[in-house]
C-alpha cells in the first residue's frame, strides 16, 4: 500500500473540520492513486453534510461512471443540473444516458441470446 503524506494531511484537517470542503481534494488525491472506493465513501460523506457542492457531485458522478455504476452516476448529474441548469453537467449527462443505452443494449442482446438457447 502506497503511504502519502500528503494524503494523510489532507485526512488530518478533514478529522480536524469536518465540514470542510477538503474532502473533495482528499477524494481527488485518492483517485489519481486508484483508490476508487476510498474516494467515493469520502464524497458520499462529504456531500451528505455538503448536499449544495455542485463540484463534490460531479466528481462523484464521474467516479460512479468509472465504476459503472450508471444510475448512481445519472442522480447525482441530475441533482447538479436541477441545482444548476446551465452547468456542465449536462454534457456529462448526456455522457451517462449514452452508457446506459449501450448497457441496455448489451443486456438485451445477451437476453435474446439466452432466449435462443433455451427456446
Amino acid at each position: 500500500m502506497e503511504y502519502s503524506i500528503y494524503i494523510e494531511r489532507l485526512k488530518e484537517r478533514l478529522k480536524n473540520n469536518p465540514d470542510s470542503l477538503i474532502f473533495l481534494s482528499l477524494a481527488e488525491e485518492l483517485k489519481k492513486r486508484e483508490r476508487i472506493e476510498e474516494a467515493v465513501k469520502i464524497l458520499e460523506n462529504g456531500i451528505q453534510k455538503r448536499p449544495d457542492f455542485n463540484a463534490a457531485r460531479l466528481a462523484l458522478g464521474r467516479l460512479y461512471l468509472l465504476k459503472g455504476m450508471y444510475l448512481k452516476a445519472e442522480k447525482e448529474f441530475s441533482t447538479i443540473t436541477e441545482m444548476n441548469p446551465d452547468n456542465i453537467s449536462q454534457k456529462v449527462f448526456a455522457e451517462v444516458c449514452k452508457k446506459n443505452a449501450k448497457a441496455i443494449n448489451r443486456l438485451s442482446n445477451f437476453l435474446s441470446l439466452i432466449q435462443n438457447r433455451f427456446s
